[in-house]
């Protein structure tokens, strides 16, 4: 591949831009350079998933240093690593479960990773279960194959104490996500902890972008259900707001010197301070239903 396509590539990130056989050996060589990045540091990798238009990947694999499995996403430039530590930095300050992202230093990276515990195994991690999967740019990708629990919209409608439970923990996620601006909200973004029984937001950079939906996504005839968790959790979603409320207009000098330093500014906390207040209506959760 010459320099300029490689370029090209990074600049634009369609595959549909490219001869397919180019992208692939471009995917292949950059997933080659990123696990030998790692292979430093871990052990037993395994890729997440496939990459489908030049994306950073996530790895699991065992820290060799402790012997945990981690998810590893990168290599990221400067500017998106620090939305997702944005985005940790606010969950520590709301004491919301979290999947405790970090940086992880990497010598000779070509960019910056970072490492987060790895949460919803449902089995302990095994290096031998994988699966292949093909895609546009890449070939019989080996894939980790170990079960993950994810959301699922059936869960709404569990009126079990511990599904009560799992519910209120998916929507004060989901309000998170609104509250730093994010926009994806596909359930595989939703892990399930089960030895906490809380759900995990992963993936959440903090953008500050307004969206319309709470679930932008359609809900599979579950519109309703969500309406009525939505009431009986009511009182706590609200207490939790008001507290996040709270603290975004009470941060430490330490708390905001840190968020400065990865690249907040006096706009960003307002518009969270804002869309926190904002989510206190329930008019302003606004659920997609089904199209």
């Amino acid at each position: 591949m010459s320099e300029n396509s490689k370029v090209n590539l990074e600049k634009r990130g369609r595959s549909s831009d490219f001869d397919n056989t180019e992208v692939q050996e471009y995917e292949r060589r950059r997933k080659q350079l990123t696990v030998q990045t790692l292979s430093r540091y871990f052990y037993d990798l395994l890729q997440a998933q496939c990459v489908t238009k030049n994306k950073p990947r996530v790895f699991l694999g065992k820290l060799a240093e402790t012997e945990s499995v981690k998810a590893v996403k990168g290599p990221l430039r400067a500017d998106n690593a620090n939305k997702l530590l944005v985005s940790q930095k606010l969950k520590d300050i709301f004491d919301l479960p979290s999947p405790n992202s970090r940086v992880f230093p990497c010598e000779g990276a070509n960019g910056i990773f970072v490492m987060s515990d790895c949460v919803g195994l449902m089995e302990p991690y095994d290096v031998n279960k994988t699966r292949k999967q093909t895609t546009r740019v890449e070939i019989d990708a080996i894939l980790s194959n170990n079960p993950i629990e994810f959301w699922d919209h059936s869960r709404i409608s569990d009126s079990s104490e511990e599904g009560r439970k799992l519910s209120l923990s998916f929507l004060l996620q989901l309000a998170f996500r609104k509250v730093v601006g994010t926009n994806d909200t596909h359930p595989k973004n939703f892990i399930i902890d089960r030895p906490q029984n809380i759900v995990i937001s992963i993936d959440d950079a903090a953008y500050f972008k307004d969206t319309k939906f709470m679930f932008k996504s359609n809900l599979k005839q579950k519109h309703s259900e969500y309406e009525a968790v939505l009431t009986l959790h009511w009182t706590s979603i609200i207490a939790t707001l008001s507290t996040w409320v709270h603290q975004l207009e009470n941060l430490t000098a330490d708390e905001k010197a840190e968020l400065f330093r990865l690249g907040v500014v006096a706009k960003n906390i307002e518009y969270s301070r804002s869309m926190a207040i904002k989510l206190c209506d329930r008019v302003n959760w606004e659920f997609k239903e089904d199209t």
